[in-house]
């Protein structure tokens, strides 16, 4: 079976999606995966632009324009489809993490008390998000003079916050490891996220008791759980637990949606180019 080597046009167009992926912002505050914001979106509308550029070039004969747009596409269409999923942001600043969300809410955790077993499920409340915080052999409360914590009973037991209400897009704290007698001890902090494109995972090494970790989705969080990493015996402990709704970054269009419609936008004025190269006037 032999295979058709690309067009002209098809390799231009590969060459230009691949140029322009490479400026996509990769988390400017932390890690971005791999597309969001209005930057993300400007990049893609510039690399449709160049592609029906290279189309309108290749001179395929005004008969085949618009097979040779449609065919342009497919490279396009590939790679944009793989951005138009949801994405994970991870900030471990603070502030920009404010920034990118609406609305916040904080769950000080101050009526938990220190060294209280709270058992588990318990359904809090953050701001006018609520959710449910678990670990499968209960939770318990710790905290240090005027800060409160929340950590688990079991070392080894994750803390999984879940069922967010009010629309939380974005979901962060105060994340460290503690010890037996609820005080800080050195270590690290894994974390799981899931939202709409499945599960992310992250590690927090060297947290300290004002390391701050925050994610955000641009779907929304299904879920959120973190563990602390046993080197030695150690608990997973959050404090300040600050969830929020979907930053000015949610109200861009997806990728796709700008590709497929200057896209179509170039097919509707390739065959209007096509109508009037085939009109003829005819005299009496």
């Amino acid at each position: 079976m032999a295979i058709r080597a690309p067009s002209r046009c098809e390799t231009a167009c590969a060459e230009i999606v691949v140029s322009y992926v490479k400026q996509l912002p990769y988390g400017e505050n932390g890690l971005t995966i791999p597309l969001s914001g209005s930057r993300g979106a400007a990049v893609w509308i510039v690399a449709a632009l160049r592609c029906a550029a290279v189309c309108e070039n290749a001179k395929p004969g005004e008969s085949e324009m618009m097979k040779t747009l449609l065919r342009c596409a497919a490279p396009l269409a590939l790679v944009v489809a793989g951005g138009a999923s949801a994405q994970v942001t991870v900030y471990t600043d603070q502030a920009a993490f404010l920034a990118a969300i609406s609305a916040p809410g904080v769950d000080t955790f101050s009526d938990l008390g220190s060294h209280v077993y709270i058992g588990s499920p318990i359904t809090r409340a953050a701001g006018g998000y609520g959710y449910t915080a678990s670990a499968a052999n209960g939770l318990y409360g710790e905290g240090a003079g005027a800060s409160h914590w929340l950590s688990t009973n079991t070392a080894t037991d994750p803390i999984t916050l879940s069922n967010f209400t009010g629309g939380v897009f974005g979901a962060g704290g105060l994340f460290f490891p503690t010890d037996f007698g609820g005080n800080y001890i050195n270590g690290g902090v894994n974390f799981t996220v899931s939202d709409a494109s499945g599960n992310f995972n992250y590690t927090l090494t060297n947290a300290a008791t004002n390391s701050f970790v925050g994610f955000v989705s641009t779907s929304g969080i299904n879920s959120l759980s973190f563990s602390a990493v046993q080197n030695g015996v150690r608990w997973p402990t959050v404090g300040n637990l600050t969830l929020g709704g979907a930053g000015l970054a949610g109200a861009v269009p997806e990728p796709a949606t700008w590709a497929l419609m200057i896209l179509g936008m170039g097919a509707v004025g390739a065959a209007m180019r096509r109508k009037r190269a085939t009109t003829s006037v005819n005299f009496a």
